[in-house]
């Protein structure tokens, strides 16, 4: 079963501060990003 849900959420904050398009805020909001979910190595 595939649910699909507008954002997302990083539990343990943010892997870099790079990510971070809104610096008041401290978050990254991104328009029509692509997300490449896997569980093998890349």
């Amino acid at each position: 079963e595939l649910t699909v849900v507008e954002g997302m959420q990083f539990d343990r904050g943010y892997l870099s501060a790079y990510f971070v398009t809104n610096a008041d805020k401290m978050i990254a909001q991104l328009e029509n990003a692509y997300v490449l979910l896997t569980d093998k190595k890349i």
